[in-house]
């Protein structure tokens, strides 16, 4: 039975070539042998010689959730240049881990105010009433905006952010389901799916108190302006219509004729 090592002397590549020309039969075997290590050669230096590059633009699972409020995944080096064009006041972190290359430095560079939560998931455990509440201050709070939400990659513990804020926007739950869905397929989570459904707005009631009572002086600063104005003018028109009708009133002076 002949031997499977190559004979002492050659090199790896003569054995090889040796071992495909007996399988081959002899004849044009080295040949096709050296045409197709030659390809192999090729493919692995183009490999080696052209880097991987990941395409500039949004991070994964981009989207607006409101005017000046974004979500997505965990910001990439390719992302900063995009992000940048949104004017980023706050950044709400999901996760806590190491920051990928550039990010602190990025969020240095654009004076961004960094909130980090480290909230497990519903997978893991139930997603403490307190943390929930912590977030929602932030992200409701229309003074940091605008602002990104974001977690490893937008989908589970993002979308449970999001359909919270959506229910405190009084959605209908089954339109909450369906976003958090499209978000996060293929793993669609029921245990996120289950909190979403059973989250009650009361648990942030007092953020929602205070955001109303913010929007309450507010409109009450507009129609008070608007009533100044109202009664400024109703009063500058009498005053006008008054003068009027007195001049209309007083009679022309008598014209004196010579007369006896």
């Amino acid at each position: 039975m002949p031997s499977s090592r190559g004979a002492p002397g050659r090199s790896a590549e003569a054995n090889l070539e040796a071992a495909v020309d007996r399988e081959l039969g002899g004849g044009d075997g080295p040949v096709k042998f050296r045409a197709v290590l030659s390809q192999i050669s090729a493919k692995t230096d183009d490999v080696v010689d052209q880097p991987i590059t990941v395409s500039a633009g949004p991070p994964i699972n981009f989207g607006e959730v409101a005017p000046g409020l974004y979500r997505s995944g965990y910001p990439q080096a390719a992302n900063y240049s995009f992000l940048q064009t949104l004017h980023l006041k706050t950044i709400v972190t999901l996760v806590e881990k190491e920051m990928p290359e550039g990010y602190q430095q990025f969020i240095d560079d654009n004076g961004i105010n960094h909130q980090v939560f480290n909230m497990t998931g519903t997978k893991k455990e139930e997603i403490p009433a307190s943390l929930m509440k912590s977030i929602a201050a932030v992200v409701l709070n229309s003074e940091n905006y605008p602002l990104l939400i974001h977690c490893n990659h937008g989908k589970h513990r993002t979308g449970c952010v999001v359909g919270v804020i959506r229910k405190q926007s009084a959605w209908d739950v089954n339109a909450i389901i369906r976003e958090y869905s499209d978000y996060a397929a293929p793993k669609i989570r029921t245990t996120d799916i289950d909190y979403i459904r059973n989250f009650q707005i009361s648990e942030i009631a007092s953020i929602k108190s205070l955001l109303s009572s913010k929007l309450s002086k507010a409109r009450s600063a507009v129609t008070g302006t608007f009533l100044s104005f109202v009664f400024f003018t109703l009063f500058t028109l009498c005053i006008c219509v008054s003068t009027g009708s007195k001049l209309l009133t007083i009679a022309p002076p008598r014209r004196d004729t010579g007369g006896p």
